[in-house]
């Protein structure tokens, strides 16, 4: 098995073996998610049956109705490059692109995520076969096919993300006030698809000063990409500003996706999993407790009484707030949970999760030395986006967006 292995390792390293492997890792993106849509759903592209927050904003900007979601008045409750990518399609392809063609196009968004993790590990390590392998794994991963079989914003969130981890690593290891433009131009685009990210940019910019520190080349590298940061970001600002009369810098969910997993903190099985429709109604009799019309109360104010109510709430409870926390780390990479159902996928999610993150940890742990500086910025990805999630929410498909940078790191440990 050894030698065959060896064999497939020589194989890639020509030309012809390179273009071989790479056509069928990025087929195996599209046959795989086909197959498990048509054999294992029976052709159902929208198991839940119903619109996305995030398509039905973008039909009723197609309507005419503006950037709306269920009234009159305008939203901040999802990311515009998503929601303006959809109206795209409604407005070629009308209500029925959804949600068949929309997920189809999903699919592609794993294309070119494949195809970019390619890039990244020839860039950071320039090892052909780990490259292929990091495609194959992403391509076969059964969370990423199952997500991106169903109406979501992570396929588009990693595909963009990804997109500026290319550019970023480019950019460091070869200075130039245009590719730390171009990173700054995706990073926003991917706020704009995932706000939990929202505060990564500082993490950037200390990766900008800690690899060229801070002489003339750091300082232009800084402000080109600060400045192509916000020339995305700030037209977004300033409509929510015009249209909520509020300073929302991503979406008006962060009360909501914190007081998620944190209002019953003071019942006795706490760590007991809540689905949509259980929150849904607590959040509800809150609003009615404090005398809210839940009708009329705006987002943004609705977005600070949950913000106040869940810090009240970990105030009161810090014991239980960590013991939840350290629950939702196995929520968020493992899809185990204590009173969650037990699925197969919950299963499958742990028996591929789980190799994969003790690879990385052995990668993180004995390779290190042999490390450029910018390599660190993917451990640091995924310490930022695990942090995120089990201090606030978490489910496992929020680990989409950072399963590549895992997946990376273990192919990365497999190189001697």
């Amino acid at each position: 098995m050894f030698k065959q292995a060896k064999r497939f390792r020589d194989f890639l390293t020509t030309e012809g073996g390179r273009a071989s492997a790479i056509t069928l890792a990025l087929l195996l993106v599209l046959v795989a998610r086909l197959c498990f849509v048509l054999i294992y759903r029976g052709g159902d592209f929208n198991p839940s049956g119903e619109m996305t927050s995030w398509s039905r904003i973008a039909l009723n900007l197609v309507n005419g109705s503006g950037y709306v979601y269920d009234r009159d008045m305008p939203t901040a409750r999802r990311g515009p490059v998503p929601v303006l990518i959809m109206a795209a399609q409604f407005w070629l392809f009308g209500p029925q692109a959804f949600p068949n063609l929309i997920v189809v196009n999903q699919w592609f968004y794993d294309v070119i995520s494949a195809t970019l993790i390619y890039c990244i590990v020839m860039r950071l390590f320039q090892r052909r076969w780990a490259a292929v392998l990091a495609m194959i794994i992403f391509a076969l991963h059964p969370v990423v096919i199952e997500n991106s079989s169903r109406v979501n914003v992570e396929p588009l969130a990693t595909c963009l993300l990804l997109a500026f981890l290319l550019a970023f690593f480019r950019a460091l290891h070869q200075p130039g006030w245009r590719r730390f433009a171009l990173s700054g131009l995706m990073l926003g685009l991917s706020i704009h698809s995932l706000s939990t990210i929202q505060f990564f940019p500082f993490v950037a910019i200390g990766f900008i000063w800690w690899c060229l520190r801070f002489g003339e080349q750091g300082k232009l590298a800084i402000v080109a990409f600060c400045l192509a940061l916000l020339s995305v970001w700030a037209p977004w600002i300033g409509r929510n500003y015009r249209s909520l009369g509020a300073l929302v810098p991503t979406t008006t969910l962060a009360g909501h996706n914190l007081l998620r997993d944190q209002q019953t903190l003071s019942e006795d099985d706490y760590l007991r999993f809540r689905y949509a429709e259980e929150n849904e109604a607590n959040q509800i009799h809150l609003l009615v407790q404090q005398g809210y019309d839940v009708d009329v109360i705006s987002e943004t104010e609705r977005d600070r009484m949950f913000r106040i109510a869940a810090l009240d709430m970990i105030r009161a409870y810090p014991d239980r707030y960590l013991i939840l926390t350290s629950v939702r780390l196995a929520r968020l990479w493992l899809g185990l949970g204590l009173g969650s159902r037990v699925s197969l996928m919950s299963c499958v999610a742990s028996l591929v999760n789980g190799p994969l993150i003790i690879l990385a940890l052995w990668a993180v742990v004995h390779r290190r030395q042999t490390w450029f500086r910018s390599v660190w910025l993917l451990p640091a990805l995924l310490v930022y986006g695990t942090t995120a999630y089990v201090t606030t929410v978490a489910d496992v498909r929020y680990s989409i967006p950072f399963t590549p940078s895992m997946i990376i790191l273990a192919c990365s440990s497999l190189i001697r």
